[in-house]
Parts: C-alpha cells; sequence; structure tokens
C-alpha cells in the first residue's frame, strides 16, 4: 500500500475517531481515556503486563483475526454486557480503525473504568505496525 493511501487511511480514521468522541460528549456519555499506539500495546502484551484486551467489532471480524487474548463483546452489545468487563486492570480497546473503539472507550470511562486505552489505527494498525 502506497503511503499515500495509508496516510490517507490514519487520517480517515482519527477523523471518525473525532467524529465519534464528539457526539459521545454531545450525547453526555463521554468519558476520559488514552490513545495508545499499536507498538506501545505490544511491548505491554509482551511485558506480561496484565491487561484486558477489548474488542469492539462484530463476530464475523473477530472470527477473521483477532489479537491473541482479546475478549469480544460488539460496540452494541456493550452497555448490556459491562459486567463482563473487568476493573482491576487496564483494558485496552480496538476495533478495525479506531472508530468504534473510540466510543466504547468513552462508554467504559463514563461508566467509571479507569485505566481505559484506545489502541490507534485498530486491527489494521496492528497488522501493520506489529505484524510482520
Amino acid at each position: 500500500m502506497s503511503r499515500h493511501r495509508t496516510a490517507r487511511r490514519t487520517l480517515a480514521a482519527l477523523a471518525a475517531a473525532a467524529i465519534v468522541g464528539a457526539i459521545a460528549v454531545l450525547s453526555g456519555c463521554a468519558g476520559t481515556y488514552t490513545s495508545i499506539s499499536p507498538e506501545t500495546v505490544r511491548e505491554r502484551l509482551d511485558s506480561g503486563e496484565q491487561v484486558f484486551l477489548l474488542d469492539v467489532r462484530t463476530q464475523s471480524e473477530f472470527d477473521a483475526g483477532h489479537i491473541p487474548g482479546a475478549v469480544l463483546i460488539p460496540v452494541q452489545q456493550l452497555k448490556s454486557r459491562m459486567g463482563e468487563v473487568p476493573d482491576d486492570r487496564p483494558i485496552i480497546v480496538y476495533c478495525l480503525t479506531a472508530g468504534r473503539s473510540a466510543e466504547a472507550a468513552a462508554m467504559l470511562s463514563a461508566a467509571g473504568y479507569k485505566d481505559v486505552f484506545d489502541m490507534a489505527q485498530g486491527i489494521q494498525g496492528w497488522r501493520g505496525a506489529v505484524v510482520r
């Protein structure tokens, strides 16, 4: 893939995350969370740190490939399944490109979860930066 196309996709993903964040703020479900790079996620996993990896894509997307150890809770189901997310360790949320994960991270933070991270560029960023 060309650098130009990669840059356009990255900008599109960031714009989508910003729009989702703005919607969350306007709808009153915004919380505080931190963006984290795929490389930093890899470092944390490699160090043995106990994190909760939350994949908020669809079942078919998850079945097509996911980060080992991730738990699937589609973003549409997150509110009703919030009790399945532990509150005793950092939570790293991801989706395809970081749009849905930004929404999920905001929901978790607004619900009182601490140490919530949204993986920048989603699984596409993971595949491009970490999986070689």
